[in-house]
Order: C-alpha cells, then sequence, then structure tokens
C-alpha cells in the first residue's frame, strides 16, 4: 500500500488507533484483576475469621472438607493434599466472584475511606475547639466540601484556617469569576451574547445559570453552619479591554460587556435577594489596587524577554503550550488576518498572563478570609500565582462546581479533537 496517500496515512492512523485502544483494553483487565484479587483476599480474610468450634475457623472447615472430597477420588492428588484442598477452594471461591460484586467491593472501600477522612477531621477539631458542636460542623465542612471536588484543593492548610476562623466568627467572603457567553461569526467578528440563559438553546454555551445556582449553593452551605459567608462573582472585561483576546478593543464590544454583565446581576438578585451576592466587572477590584499595575508590568516584562533562569525554567515550556493553543483558537476563529495569527496569539498570551498574574496579586490582597469558587480548571488557574510574591498568599481555591467541570472536560475534549485535525 502507497503510504504516501490518503488512504496510506488512514491505514497507519488507523493502526496506532487500534493499538492504543488495546493496550487501554489490556490495562483495564489488569485493574479488574487486581480488585478481584483483593475481594477473593477480602472473602478469605473473613471466612478465617468467623470461628468453628471443630475447625478453628471456618475456611479451614471448608478446606479440610474439599481435602475429603478429593481423597475419596481415584486419582492421586498432584501435591501434598491440604495444600492442593486449599488451592482449589481458592479458584471456587474465585470463580463465584462476579461483576456485581467487584462494584460492591469499590463501594465498601470507597465508603470506609470516606468515614476515616470524616474522622481525621473530627480529630483535628477536637484539637482546635472546646466544644462537640463545632468539631462536628468543622468536620462536616471538610466532609461535603471533599465530597463535591472534582480537582484537589489549591491551599488545603489554608482552607481549613479560615474555616476555622469562620466558626468562631469571623466573615468569610468568596469570589469567582465568572466569564462571558462569546459568539464569532467565523469572519473576524467576536459578539458577546448577553443573553444567560443560552444554555438552553445552545449546548455548546456556558451554562451560567448552573453555575450561578451553585455558587449561590455554597454561600448558603457556609452559612447553614454558621459562617457569615459573602460571594462577589466577577465579569472579566479585562479580557476585552486590556488582553484584547478576542479582537481589537472597541466601544461596541464593551457596551456589550456592561450589558451582560447588567443581565447577570438581575439574574443573581432574582436567585439571591439577600444581598449578600453581588457581580461586578474584575476592573472594579482592579482599578484602585497599587498591585495590579506593578504585577502587570512586571510579569508583561519577564514573558517578553525570558531573561529570568528560574522564571524560565519554571513556566516557559507551558506558556509555550498556551501560546500554541491561542494561536490555534484565533486562527480558527479568524479573528486576525492569517498571516498576523501568530504574532497576534504571542501578544495576546502574553498580556494575558500579565493581566491574569495581576489580577492573582490583587486577589491575594483581599484578607485572610478569602476563598476563592473556581469556574476554570486547576490547570488554567495556575496562571494567577506566576509572580512569585503571589505564590505564598494566594487563597485557596475550591474547584467543587460540577456544571463547570463537565462543561471545562467537554471544551478541553473538543480541542483535543481540533489539535488531531
Amino acid at each position: 500500500m502507497d503510504k504516501t496517500n490518503g488512504e496510506g496515512w488512514l491505514f497507519s492512523n488507523l493502526s496506532f488507533e487500534i493499538k492504543r485502544a488495546s493496550r487501554r483494553v489490556k490495562k483495564a483487565e489488569e485493574e479488574k484483576q487486581k480488585i478481584r484479587e483483593q475481594v477473593l483476599s477480602a472473602r478469605i480474610k473473613r471466612l478465617k475469621q468467623t470461628p468453628d468450634q471443630e475447625y478453628g475457623d471456618l475456611f479451614n472447615r471448608i478446606v479440610c472438607q474439599k481435602l475429603d472430597q478429593l481423597q475419596e477420588q481415584a486419582t492421586p492428588l498432584p501435591q501434598p493434599g491440604l495444600a492442593y484442598a486449599q488451592t482449589v477452594v481458592e479458584k471456587e471461591i474465585e470463580q463465584e466472584i462476579e461483576d456485581g460484586d467487584l462494584v460492591l467491593f469499590l463501594a465498601q472501600k470507597e465508603e470506609e475511606r470516606k468515614q476515616k477522612r470524616f474522622e481525621r477531621n473530627k480529630e483535628e477539631g477536637s484539637r482546635l475547639f472546646g466544644d462537640s458542636e463545632s468539631v462536628f460542623k468543622y468536620a462536616s465542612i471538610l466532609f461535603e466540601i471533599e465530597q463535591r471536588q472534582v480537582e484537589t484543593i489549591w491551599n488545603p492548610k489554608v482552607l481549613r484556617e479560615i474555616i476555622a476562623r469562620g466558626l468562631r466568627g469571623s466573615a468569610v467572603k468568596l469570589i469567582s469569576v465568572i466569564c462571558c457567553l462569546n459568539q464569532y461569526n467565523g469572519q473576524g467578528g467576536c459578539s458577546i451574547n448577553p443573553d444567560v440563559y443560552t444554555y438552553q438553546k445552545d449546548r455548546s454555551a456556558y451554562p451560567i445559570p448552573l453555575i450561578v445556582d451553585e455558587l449561590i449553593a455554597v454561600r448558603r452551605f457556609f452559612e447553614f453552619y454558621g459562617i457569615s459567608t459573602s460571594l462577589s462573582i466577577y465579569v472579566p472585561d479585562t479580557e476585552y479591554t486590556e488582553v484584547e483576546k478576542f479582537g481589537p478593543i472597541n466601544s461596541e464590544i464593551s457596551q456589550q460587556v456592561s450589558c451582560y454583565t447588567k443581565n447577570l446581576q438581575e439574574f443573581v438578585s432574582q436567585k439571591d435577594g439577600s444581598g449578600k451576592t453581588i457581580v461586578e466587572p474584575i476592573s472594579t477590584l482592579m482599578v484602585n489596587n497599587p498591585n495590579y499595575q506593578k504585577t502587570k508590568s512586571k510579569v508583561l516584562d519577564k514573558v517578553s524577554k525570558w531573561k529570568d533562569p528560574d522564571f524560565t525554567r519554571r513556566w516557559y515550556q507551558r506558556f509555550e503550550q498556551y501560546n500554541e493553543g491561542m494561536c490555534q483558537r484565533i486562527g480558527k476563529r479568524k479573528i486576525y488576518p492569517p498571516q498576523e495569527t501568530r504574532t497576534k496569539a504571542l501578544e495576546i498570551t502574553r498580556r494575558r498572563w500579565a493581566v491574569n498574574a495581576a489580577e492573582g496579586a490583587v486577589f491575594s490582597t483581599l484578607g485572610p478570609n478569602t476563598i476563592i469558587i473556581s469556574s476554570e480548571t486547576r490547570e488554567r488557574d495556575t496562571i494567577y500565582a506566576v509572580d512569585e510574591t503571589t505564590n505564598g498568599n494566594f487563597p485557596p481555591v475550591l474547584y467543587i462546581l460540577r456544571a463547570s467541570e463537565i462543561w471545562n472536560r467537554k471544551l478541553l475534549k473538543d480541542s483535543r479533537l481540533e489539535g488531531e485535525k
């Protein structure tokens, strides 16, 4: 077959996919066999722990009875009787194990792990509080968060300290950033859809109402346990006014951001009329904070020159990966002429890293009781801590929004498929 034509390429690619699928199947079978072995071991252990007056334990009784059966047969045993009988019994027990038993075993192990985590949290709580009610609340809050998390917590130790202070009476501030609904016409144009319910008509759209519902539920969750909690939801208008990620800055798109923000504010006020949940452009948080401009200039210089060896060693590869992804995205959306795509992608990536690092620096100054509820992936959020002065003071980040996690997972899957085309 001619491997230079399309048919040859398809054949080679298909062979690769078959091999990759075979490796996955083999790995899955190996994992399944390991679980079967654990189930077998657990069943034998349970039999050995069951007392028997005549044989000592139930497993020994079964083995001895099996030996009697084997000895009644005319053929001689292939190895010493008791050892052989035990091998036969173990194989028979293993043959009785079905897939449902494996699922039940895994569920039981997970319940045991949950119980142990809860007990550890109670032990930690008992060292922090003198009353049993606070101990139970402390353990319950951590348990519920662990149950909902879709990625590991960023700065879990600080989170525990904040929860302890909250139970002692300190107010807790929750913050989250929710993106706008961008639409592209494939001819270089980008507009912002002001309708927060767009996801009901377009399943590829960001599910704003579902995410807001979860955020409000998180605020109420903390208050249920007696912690005074506020929630600030920020719209990243700096993506348009400073990063220019979605095209050159113009008054029309600025008005669209304002319209979207207003609609989101109205939606949130309908969902939560307590006054404890607010919606604002993220620029209102940044404009009067001196750390913002200082950090933005500092990081922009670093990602433009790459002269800091420590910074380069830690971040250059990730920057290049992000830049390549940006180049593919703006090329597909035709935001800039094809000949400018790569240059514009680099400029946007530099500004994006500088702005996000500056926002991270501001987040780090919002007080010791600040918790971020992320609607992004942890990999994406690392940009907030690019500046070394931010990393040690960055608030804990929770990844507990299920609707956002599903959307991000779909987005990642689609981007990978695009990269393979």
